[in-house]
């Protein structure tokens, strides 16, 4: 509804646009992880697809965790040939005082991602989506060596877990940005869109509101518990058949909240 009609809506922009991206993430990850059930049950080991991305700390370590398949896919038959092909003519160190493996870096990751968004559709707002993380992946490229020194000199390092939360939350914010693009068919209405993105409260559809980003934060609670669970002492101690009262609630969770209408995995169109 939001997407739709996002005029006046205030601050539920922001929220529909974070919700969107744990709504394409559980969605894509969910029947991945079908298809991985399904395949060891017939005797064949799939690669691990998604590996917990949105708590990546940059870019680069969200691709490294977002649809592993692809991205790896990307990385050895898209850009690492752009890269070398663009590297091999130049002879000398620099080309107009930039050094060649930052000019293949740049050539290389700004034609992979676009081809990345070409590929899921010949829409304006794929190819937007994946510019845009084509540019977030070079910027970051280009900026590490400054942002190490802005880290020193802060001395925010020595805050580990604020500077953590910190990488994590503008990791996050970069993605769910890029996010609006891809879900938005238009590129008139992604910028109509985020155009009326507001931080002042609306009271349209409130309750729903807060019942959407409660799920939001139990389901981040579980991904940070079964992230660390190996460190979590008590967490091999649960009984066998607690476990399988856990399992048999989430269950029924899934049945009560589950709704009438036949709804298609997000990435099923592609």
């Amino acid at each position: 509804i939001t997407f739709a009609n996002p005029k006046g809506q205030g601050l539920n922009l922001l929220f529909a646009a974070y919700f969107y991206a744990f709504q394409i993430y559980c969605d894509f990850s969910g029947y991945t992880d079908m298809a991985i059930g399904i395949s060891k049950i017939l005797g064949f080991q799939s690669m691990k697809n998604f590996d917990f991305p949105y708590f990546s700390k940059s870019i680069t370590q969200f691709w490294n965790g977002w649809h592993i398949s692809l991205s790896t896919w990307l990385r050895d038959y898209l850009f690492l040939p752009i890269a070398y092909a663009v590297m091999r003519p130049i002879k000398s160190a620099r080309l107009l005082k930039i050094k060649a493996e930052t000019w293949g870096y740049i050539i290389g990751m700004s034609s992979t991602m676009l081809i990345a968004g070409l590929w899921h559709g010949p829409r304006k707002t794929y190819i937007i989506w994946g510019g845009l993380h084509g540019l977030f992946l070079i910027i970051s490229y280009l900026t590490k060596k400054t942002r190490k020194k802005l880290v020193k000199t802060t001395k925010i390092n020595k805050l580990k877990g604020f500077h953590s939360f910190l990488r994590i939350f503008i990791t996050f914010n970069m993605v769910s940005f890029a996010w609006i693009f891809f879900r938005c068919e238009t590129l008139d209405k992604a910028l109509y869109f985020i155009k009326y993105i507001q931080l002042k409260p609306s009271g349209k559809g409130f309750g729903y509101l807060m019942f959407s980003l409660f799920l939001v934060v139990v389901f981040i609670l579980l991904e940070i518990i079964y992230k660390n669970k190996e460190r979590i002492s008590n967490f091999k101690r649960v009984p066998g058949w607690v476990r399988i009262a856990g399992y048999a609630l989430v269950i029924c969770l899934i049945i009560i909240f589950a709704v009438d209408t036949s709804n298609e995995f997000i990435y099923f169109q592609f």
